[in-house]
């Protein structure tokens, strides 16, 4: 049997038609927008295929429950009537500027998905509780989508092959977009009918699995080794963390969280062959993987604890709390009841997922920001920015800002446009902008902060010239721009800076050498209410550099600079 025959294109089709009919609508709606908006500029248009996507699952999941309980054609096609009024709902409230704007909205959207996705692996098993067929059951679905992904990559590995020979033969000369377009058409013609076909059709039937099968030797010798490596690397760390004193390192959550992630999943294969096609190391897998996990399950929470306590929450840590909270409870109920049921694993992920992302205050989207809010007053109470809750700001001082956080926490609040909350802060006036203009820029002007790294003792120091004056450069022979302190090749005459801190200026006919430039950029950073002119003399010449702005590195009593935005005046000293 040829390959094309076993695949049966044509007929996975019309199967899939008649049993995921709406399903397979808003697929196709969804691809086909999706290649039509892909290159064009207007966010309204991407509406069309977020919208789509969402209905696909929606109306997959539908037509799942339907088979599960039987639910007349009348009852159907009631329920995706109501399914496509709130997708027009949902249509009205994606934002038009979706490609710029960090909105609550995506945080809504990944939740839904995700809760969507989490849907399929237990609508069948609501009502009926069977370890075995529920195991079976989502071990297909899985095998499923592998198989026709890589049909998927298959396919378009061959028509992207077709597509680059007629390009060269025949000079047809096609953006690259073509190919992306390539992509998105197979993903959503060729793979989702494909996996849609081998979808289980009945959903309690468990099948033997087979004695020996690639499945079987990938979960049994590669997925649990790799497993049990990871985790004895883990405990290999606390080991040395006990022992010798040594301070976790930050990320010690995101490295725990791998591992759980491998060692359940491998877990759930591992119970694909339960009492069927079982061997010792699966059997020991299931019985002590729950148990073993625990301790690094409680490595990620100090870990998170601490990094939260420095840092305060941001997504990414919210993220991997709710994560953290999933793994801690699965493994424990895993470790009372191994044979315990299954269905707590998408259950808890699905309530998780509305939790963390749908829970309006509690959610993903508010939290870290007031979590950041509150970190940012308590910085500027620290140092003395915030007094008796009002905002107090010498100009004449040098705020320090370890490690950068602070500047860091004013641009994530800019980036959720949540810095307005500093208004009430100012009742002498000091930000001089509407609430709404509060910008993290403006407030770093204003501070003149300069980042210090404690961990390697570095100094970010930096200029910054805000105020526009006029200059006289009267008698000036030459000017110099100086970008980025990068030696632009297509100017006869530049500044570059070298690493032993002078900086050399080179003119058409000579060069001038400045010895303490970088030392003399330093100590006018140190400087903040100072003019930002720097007059230098070198041999028969004399310079004077007007900074824009400025920032470098103090490292072991050694001066970099990273980035120069500057004019740099000359002339000769006879002509003064």
């Amino acid at each position: 049997m040829s390959f094309i025959s076993r695949i049966n294109f044509s007929g996975r089709i019309a199967e899939v038609v008649r049993r995921f009919p709406v399903a397979m609508l808003f697929a196709l709606i969804t691809t086909l927008t999706l290649i039509w908006v892909v290159d064009k500029k207007s966010a309204d248009l991407f509406r069309w295929p977020l919208a789509g996507y969402i209905g696909f699952l929606a109306m997959f999941n539908w037509t799942i429950f339907k088979e599960t309980f039987g639910l007349s054609q009348i009852k159907y096609w009631a329920g995706v009537v109501v399914i496509c009024v709130l997708l027009g709902i949902y249509y009205t409230s994606i934002p038009a500027n979706s490609q710029t704007e960090i909105s609550c909205f995506w945080f809504f959207t990944a939740g839904l998905s995700s809760v969507l996705h989490f849907t399929v692996s237990f609508l069948p098993f609501i009502k009926k509780r069977d370890n075995t067929a529920f195991t079976h059951y989502n071990t297909k679905v899985f095998l499923s989508w592998v198989q026709s992904a890589v049909y998927g990559i298959v396919f378009y590995l061959a028509l992207s092959l077709a597509i680059l020979a007629l390009d060269k033969l025949f000079d047809i000369r096609l953006d690259s977009i073509v190919y992306f377009k390539l992509f998105i058409l197979v993903t959503g013609i060729i793979q989702t009918p494909f996996f849609l076909s081998e979808f289980p059709d009945d959903y309690y039937t468990a099948e033997a699995p087979a004695q020996k099968s690639v499945f079987k030797i990938l979960t049994s010798y590669v997925l649990i080794p790799v497993t049990a490596g990871f985790g004895l690397i883990i405990y290999a760390y606390l080991g040395r963390v006990l022992l010798t004193g040594h301070e976790m390192v930050d990320w010690t959550f995101v490295m725990v969280l791998w591992f759980l992630f491998t060692g359940l999943l491998t877990w759930l294969f591992a119970a694909y062959f339960q009492n069927g096609s079982d061997n010792n190391w699966m059997s020991t897998y299931r019985k002590w993987f729950p148990v073993s996990a625990i301790i690094p399950v409680l490595m990620m929470l100090y870990s998170l604890y601490k990094v939260i306590d420095l840092q305060g929450i941001r997504e990414e840590f919210y993220f991997a709390a709710f994560l953290a909270a999933f793994s801690l409870i699965t493994v424990l109920y895993l470790s009372v009841r191994n044979d315990g049921d299954k269905r707590i694993i998408p259950w808890l992920l699905a309530a998780l997922a509305v939790v963390m992302f749908m829970a309006g205050p509690f959610s993903i989207c508010n939290v870290p920001v007031k979590s950041q809010q509150k970190k940012l007053v308590s910085d500027f109470t620290r140092q003395g920015v915030i007094k008796e809750g009002s905002l107090q700001i010498d100009t004449a001082v040098f705020y320090q800002d370890t490690n950068g956080m602070i500047t860091n926490r004013l641009y994530f609040l800019e980036s959720r446009k949540a810095l307005s909350f500093l208004k009430p802060y100012d009742n002498n006036g000091v930000l001089h902008k509407d609430a709404d203009s509060i910008s993290a820029f403006s407030v770093i002007q204003l501070l003149r902060l300069n980042r210090v790294k404690t961990a390697n003792e570095e100094l970010f120091w930096s200029i910054y010239s805000p105020n526009k004056k006029v200059i006289s450069i009267s008698g000036f022979d030459k000017l110099i721009p100086v970008k980025n302190n990068e030696e632009t090749t297509d100017m006869t005459e530049y500044l570059i800076t070298k690493d032993d801190g002078s900086a050399v200026i080179y003119l058409t006919d000579t060069t001038v050498t400045l010895p303490q430039f970088s030392q003399s950029l330093y100590d006018l950073s140190l400087k903040p209410d100072a003019p930002k002119i720097m007059e230098m003399e070198s041999g028969d010449y004399h310079v004077r550099i007007v900074i824009n702005s400025v920032n470098g590195e103090k490292r072991n009593n050694k001066l970099e600079i990273n980035n120069m935005d500057a004019l740099v005046f000359i002339k000769k000293k006879s002509d003064h």
